[in-house]
Formats: structure tokens, sequence, C-alpha cells
């Protein structure tokens, strides 16, 4: 199994739209896990088109730095533990302290 792993895309601060070489280096991926700090949703979208998709929330799509919170988006957790054939993983935002959680 290939996993593609991204984070911290930052979309639209860093740039209107994710980086070509995403969509490049991502081809032929069974699973894409993104650790945080997208910023915009659509992102998760994007990569879900090339292939299935699973995204953590981070301090990005909590309100920091006066970012809007994001909604509530079905391939979007706070945390995931996710049997990636007989690969066990958890996302990393699971080891924020307690009082980040958001509830």
């Amino acid at each position: 199994m290939r996993i593609g792993l991204i984070s911290d895309t930052h979309i639209p601060e860093a740039r209107y739209e994710l980086w070509p070489q995403v969509f490049d280096a991502f081809r032929g991926v069974d699973c894409i896990l993104h650790a945080g700090d997208i910023h915009d949703l659509v992102v998760i979208d994007q990569l879900h088109d090339i292939a299935p998709t699973w995204a953590a929330r981070g301090n990005g799509e909590e309100g920091s730095g006066g970012r809007p919170v994001q909604p509530d988006h079905h391939r979007l957790r706070e945390s995931w533990l996710l049997d990636l054939d007989g690969l066990r993983s958890a996302s990393p935002t699971m080891c924020r302290s307690r009082s980040t959680r958001r509830t």
C-alpha cells in the first residue's frame, strides 16, 4: 500500500491552490493522509479526487491567527485511528493536550 502524507498546505494563505507537484507525487497512491493546517477544506475534496483521503484538524482549522473556524466535514476529524491494509495509523493531532482539544 502506498500512502501519501501531506500537511500544512495553508490554502489560500500560502498560495491560491495546491502545488502541481502534489498531484504528481500522489499519482498512484492508495490513500492520502492530511495532517492538518489545511485552512480551506476544498483541499480535502481535491485530494480525495486522487485517492481516499482522511484529514486531521490542525490549529488552522480551529480559528488560530484570526482565521475562521472551519465547519465539520466528513473527511475531517480531530483524530483518526485507521487500519490501512494491516498498518494501524493514528493521526498526529491525537497528541494534542486535552486542554486544547475541540469538544
